[in-house]
């Protein structure tokens, strides 16, 4: 599985669910919203929870109405993962009738453990929007009941009274958008099976077979293919 590709839609729901649950409680604690457009009755902005707010609704509710949406603001929270900057890019919605299709390209970077060697490292994530949204109340709990007979996830609420809010979606985009594996760079050398010691930066003096006897079969074959 690519990077960025999403998993299976047992995964995502877990995952999904669980990240969703701490955004949900950072917002009962008192979490303060600022809008992604100015408007005179935009709050003051929060370090803590910022989200992205556009008063579009009316735009959107036409037939095939349409609106281009600029992101660049902090990542919401809920995404169980740290990230450095902003969310950057651009969603552009289009209502479909029976839903409104968010497409577009955001970026983002996320600091991730290395495979090899755990170290932690910024890596910058880059993929495309093509969710299924709805304009209905993302505090209702009917909004994400799945519709049974297509098997599939529910479009994502993007109205919070009359705004069309993007952070639910921002979120979940970029929970299932975590690289599965992440290298702090393409020759790290990771750490020693045997002492731990991060090889980037020492080296060891363990004796260690030059490759994992279970393999070794494989390794008489490729050399007798090579004679």
């Amino acid at each position: 599985m690519s990077p960025n590709s999403a998993p299976p839609t047992s995964s995502r729901a877990e995952a999904l669910a669980k990240a969703g649950a701490l955004a949900q409680l950072d917002k009962m604690a008192g979490g303060h919203y600022t809008l992604g457009e100015s408007t005179p009755s935009s709050p003051a902005p929060s370090a803590a929870f910022v989200i992205m707010r556009y008063d579009i609704r009316e735009r959107l509710a036409e037939p095939d109405g349409q609106a281009a949406c600029h992101i660049d603001a902090p990542v919401p929270l809920g995404t169980g993962a740290e990230f450095v900057g902003h969310v950057t890019g651009e969603i552009r919605l289009r209502n479909l009738g029976h839903s409104v299709v968010a497409r577009g390209r955001l970026r983002a970077t996320a600091v991730l453990p290395c495979s090899r060697c755990l170290r932690e490292h910024e890596a910058v994530m880059q993929f495309d929007v093509s969710e299924d949204c709805t304009l209905t109340q993302m505090d209702e709990p009917g909004s994400y009941v799945p519709d049974a007979e297509y098997q599939e996830p529910a479009p994502i609420p993007i109205l919070d009274g009359n705004i069309v809010d993007l952070s639910e979606l921002v979120r979940q985009l970029l929970v299932l958008s975590l690289p599965a594996r992440s290298l702090c760079s393409p020759d790290c050398r990771g750490l020693c099976p045997e002492c731990g010691a991060n090889l980037n930066l020492t080296t060891c003096d363990c004796q260690r077979e030059a490759t994992d006897p279970r393999f070794a079969p494989l390794a008489d074959l490729l050399q007798t293919r090579e004679r």
